[in-house]
């Protein structure tokens, strides 16, 4: 029987749409604190989900899905999904 890989994006690799990246750290700092923030930081500068706690990736997404900055929440959405 065939084992089914299955890929996992692990990095983001795209662009802020709607905001730029300090204004969009500002927005996810006031809304879940430094920790978050710091993460989302984090990973716009090339770092690894694999690296981040899942539940601040769970709270960015819902931001980023928010705020219109779809690539973002789509990347996210992929690596929470499997």
């Amino acid at each position: 029987m065939k084992k089914e890989i299955q890929f996992r994006e692990n990095q983001f690799y795209g662009n802020l749409i709607k905001y730029d990246k300090d204004d969009f750290i500002a927005i996810i700092k006031s809304k879940f604190g430094w920790s978050v923030s710091e993460q989302l930081n984090d990973i716009l500068n090339g770092q690894s989900y694999a690296e981040q706690n899942e539940n601040a990736l769970a709270y960015i997404y819902e931001v980023a899905q928010e705020k219109g900055e779809y690539e973002l929440a789509e990347s996210l959405q992929n690596y929470l999904s499997n």
